[in-house]
């Protein structure tokens, strides 16, 4: 969004604010310091950061399956998928018979475990050789202890648990394993003494037996393993993940394994994540792409814009997992959007038992607001609940200042100044609840439910006035206020069922989703003459909006052979949007009649038919191939019911390609490639031909006739030693489109209006470390450079802009004291100015925002205090240039603030992942501005 307005949901109301003020000079050398002694400090990350490891066998993961199979054969698959390089005399492995192996995810060391746990071959790593090797002769007979574990309360079996064998008379280790798929364990050892035999896994109590049979082979009676059920404590993660790492379609975000779960709620979180842009207006995006599509757990969020903004600020992040990134969508994802994909992965229950938190929140900006949050997570057996209610009370000042000046033949004398105050009184309440049961291995069913209902009043006083720039004087001013009640909610039931068809992974998804969006909108309207009292506008207005959607999906994937994945599926999307707009005004005595010329009634349906196909392809032991295709009929209809117009009836028939690369010559090096063709739809909103006024001078109105644009983009990324990325990526946009501010060139009447006008070009290239300075402190740091070109017409409009921008994101975390769980975290952003396709020579101002925060854990319970925008320099400033009119504005949202939260955590620190599934719901309900 262009203009910084306070956007009314679902209609998108907007205003205009101001970039140009005085800011006093001791305060610029103040944040010019600040920005030397910035670059300085990542100079050093930089510098010191630095670290490169190579592959260890205990800890690369593998997957291997054997059927009646050599190990000659399992080892080439090892090969085919790591670094590593096998050792060995051809004669000796031959002689050791045929195996079939379950196929499963191990490490390398595990999975030799199994292949040679009942041969005379010993195995050793030497930097990235395997040597395998007979035992020596003088060697002590080997004896075997075998066995299986079981989880207790469920009776399945306990996968990859560490099982140790120690000497009974000084506890000194004499041998260790791991459980395999099937829960079986197989030590070898030379002991032949009495030994005490432990079992450990995380999120289970230790279990410890002694071994006093001195067989060659000894069998053990099962093992039942207790679950860990002890109360949660808040736990400080040492381990070594980066805080982004590049998968094969892409990045992933550890979240609880880094600073960011400091964060109070999710979509603070998103603020600092690596290549997503958020602010505290509700927008979000990916790197400089014009949106971000959100999934929860790998299902589509059918909120967008204020809503989503709102639903996000809600929820606690103690409860995210991972948030996933992906930068180029492939076939099997919807095509609209220059957009990329942000799935937002919480954790779940992984034993039975519960598990939750509940958390309360004070922020104090101008005004005090608190949010109260809890979630729960429960497990019995096969069924799995899971659940996030919250409140949210939401209180802001917005300010924001608009000057226009007119260039008009009958205006250019003309300078309109505008000051803003709004207050916003939002109260959110609601969440969602998941239910998963397992009624087999093989079929799973999900079922899930969002409601989110909402009451907001807004309230805001505008004052404006006209300068003759001849004279320096005030020809009129006014005072415009607006009264506006807003109360609605958003529906979002998805039913999912999941068929496992063997146990290499052919699966079928079969989805239904259905989601409704209701806004009720009310307000009142006064403008009046300042010195005369004249009443320009006094008027009541409702616009309510309604928007339905019924999407159906099925996906099939199909493993062939070892190396090759088949992806099919198949979309239906069905949706209808009815918006209504009555206007009435007051007459000479005070009584409201109806506004005929304005009033306006607009029904919109919409019908997405999909299907695509997706292969993944495994070349040799470096290379990888992924290719697709997507296929989409769509029909539209709008028609404007009181007049009984038609103002549209379109069919459309697209096919989009992808096509990914990936190059992987050792472990610490990925290269990646990705092309592939996208659409850009308009929101629902965008194309009702409803016109509502901002004040007296200024409105906004629907474009029924806005088309699709198109998307040609293309990717590289290198990634090295999974700590430090490189993003370069470049985006073609056709018939692309924007948000216009038009003047005129008779009086001062000012519209917004969505309108196609050419090409746009895109490149951007970004470059993400992730450093470690000592023991104590943790940095990402992610910089990048985007030129952007728009070139072309709409209407009187002459869009021809180009320029490059810069962005910097800082996120660093400070143990201050571990062993009393104090910590801390400095994050800074900035980003420098950007053009907009908009005019000539418009662009958007340079801004930043530095946060920081303190943590303290106290057996369950989290503190939490921090302070964000302490600058004040997050305003949104920008310029916008047109035929008829200069714009300069500046807004600011009430962002500088301070937090404290109060967390307390409860129940079994163990967690399960519920099977993740992928939405029926799709592109149409993200366009509809919720």
């Amino acid at each position: 969004m262009k203009f910084s307005a306070k956007q009314q949901e679902g209609v998108k109301l907007c205003a205009l604010s101001l970039p140009t003020f005085f800011t006093p000079f001791t305060l610029q050398i103040m944040r010019i310091s600040l920005l030397v002694f910035v670059f300085s400090f990542v100079g050093l990350q930089l510098l010191f950061g630095l670290t490169l490891k190579s592959q260890d066998m205990k800890a690369t993961p593998v997957t291997v399956g054997l059927s009646n199979e050599s190990i000659q054969a399992a080892l080439k698959k090892i090969e085919k998928q790591t670094v590593f390089r096998f050792f060995y005399r051809k004669s000796d492995i031959k002689e050791l018979p045929v195996l079939s192996l379950p196929p499963a995810s191990r490490t390398v060391e595990e999975t030799l475990n199994e292949l040679f746990h009942q041969s005379g071959f010993t195995f050793r790593q030497l930097d990235q050789s395997i040597l395998i090797e007979r035992k020596k002769a003088d060697q002590a007979p080997e004896r075997k202890i075998l066995g299986r574990v079981l989880v207790e309360n469920t009776k399945e079996v306990a996968m990859y648990v560490l099982v140790e064998l120690l000497r009974k008379t000084d506890s000194t280790l004499v041998g260790h394993g791991y459980t395999d798929s099937t829960g079986v364990y197989r030590i070898p050892t030379t002991a032949n003494s009495a030994m005490l035999l432990r079992v450990s896994g995380l999120g289970y109590h230790v279990y410890t037996t002694l071994v006093t049979d001195t067989a060659q082979q000894v069998s053990m009676p099962d093992i039942y393993l207790k679950p860990n059920i002890n109360q949660l404590k808040e736990v400080t993660v040492s381990a070594a993940k980066p805080l982004i790492q590049r998968k094969s379609d892409r990045f992933v975000v550890n979240v609880a394994s880094s600073s960011l779960s400091i964060n109070n709620n999710v979509w603070d979180v998103l603020k600092q994540v690596p290549l997503v842009n958020a602010d505290d207006n509700g927008s979000l995006s990916i790197s400089s792409k014009q949106g971000a599509v959100v999934y929860i757990n790998g299902r589509k969020s059918n909120l967008t814009g204020q809503a989503l903004f709102n639903y996000l600020k809600s929820l606690p992040s103690t409860t995210l997992s991972d948030i996933e990134i992906v930068t180029s969508p492939g076939s099997e994802f919807d095509a609209s959007g220059n957009a990329g994909i942000l799935n937002i992965v919480f954790k779940k229950r992984e034993s039975d038992g519960y598990q939750g938190s509940l958390s309360v929140t004070s922020r104090q900006a101008t005004y005090n607001s608190q949010i109260f949050s809890g979630a729960f997570n429960y497990r019995k057996g096969k069924l799995g609940i899971n659940a996030t209610p919250y409140l949210n009370r939401d209180r802001k000042l917005i300010t924001e200042r608009h000057d226009i000046n007119f260039l008009g033949a009958n205006t250019s004398n003309i300078f309109n100044p505008t000051s803003l105050e709004r207050n916003e009184l939002r109260n959110f309440y609601g969440g969602n609840l998941g239910i998963e049961y397992n009624i087999s291995p093989k079929h799973t069913i999900i079922g899930s439910l969002d409601y989110n209902p909402n009451q907001q009043t807004l309230n805001w006083i505008n004052n404006s006035s006209y300068l003759n720039k001849n004279t320096q004087k005030v020809d009129s001013a006014f005072v415009f206020t607006n009264d506006r009640k807003m109360k609605g909610h958003s529906l979002d039931a998805g039913l999912n069922y999941q068929l496992n068809l063997d146990t290499l992974g052919q699966n079928l998804m079969v989805s239904a989703n259905y989601f409704e969006y209701v806004d009720n909108t009310s307000q009142f309207t006064y403008a009046t003459v300042n010195g005369t009292g004249e009443v320009r506008r006094n008027e009541r207005a409702t616009f309510p909006q309604n928007i339905k959607n019924y999407t159906f999906a099925l996906d099939y994937k199909l493993p062939l052979g070892a190396n090759t994945k088949l992806k099919l599926g198949a979309r239906s999307f069905n949706t209808s949007t009815h918006n209504d707009l009555f206007y009435a005004f007051a007459d000479a005595t005070g009584n409201y009649i109806k506004d005929e010329l304005r009033n306006a009634s607009y029904k919109y349906n919409e019908q997405i038919n999909a299907i695509y196909a997706s292969v993944d392809l495994s070349l040799g032991k470096k290379w990888g191939l992924t290719g697709g295709l997507r296929l989409e009929q769509s029909n539209t209809k709008g028609k404007e019911l009181i007049k009984n117009e038609v103002a549209v009836d379109k069919d459309f028939l697209n096919l989009f390609p992808t096509l990914a690369i990936t190059y992987m010559p050792n472990a610490g090096n990925t290269f990646s490639y990705t092309l592939s063709k996208r659409i850009e739809r308009p929101d629902f909103w965008q194309l009702n031909n409803l016109r509502v006024y901002n004040n007296p001078t200024q409105y906004l109105e629907g474009n029924p006739f806005l088309q699709s644009s198109y998307i040609l983009k293309n990717e590289f990324s290198y990634t090295l030693k999974g700590n430090y990325i490189f993003l370069l990526s470049h985006a073609y946009l056709s018939n692309n489109f924007s948000q216009f501010l038009l003047a005129n060139n008779d009086d001062n009447i000012t519209r917004i209006v969505w309108l196609n006008y050419g090409t746009g070009n895109i490149a951007d290239l970004t470059f993400i470390a992730n450093l470690s300075i000592g023991k104590l402190i943790k940095s990402s740091v992610t910089v990048a450079g985007n030129y952007a070109k728009y070139k072309g017409r709409a209407a009187d409009e002459v869009v021809d802009n180009s320029g490059f921008s810069a962005n910097l994101k800082i996120n660093n975390t400070l143990a201050i004291a571990p062993k009393i769980g104090l910590s801390a975290y400095v994050n800074f952003t900035h980003r420098t100015p950007a053009v907009y396709d908009l005019g000539e020579g418009s662009k958007g101002m340079s801004r930043s925002n530095l946060t920081i925060g303190f943590r303290k854990t106290v057996n369950q319970f989290v503190f939490t205090l921090s302070g964000a925008d302490l600058l004040k320099t997050s305003a949104d400033r920008f310029i916008i240039n047109s035929k008829y009119a200069i714009t300069n504005n500046k807004n600011y949202f009430d962002s500088r603030s301070v937090s404290f939260n109060i967390r307390y955590n409860f129940g079994n620190s163990k967690v399960k992942k519920n099977k993740p599934t992928e939405s029926a719901a799709q592109e149409i309900i993200n366009r509809s501005g919720h």
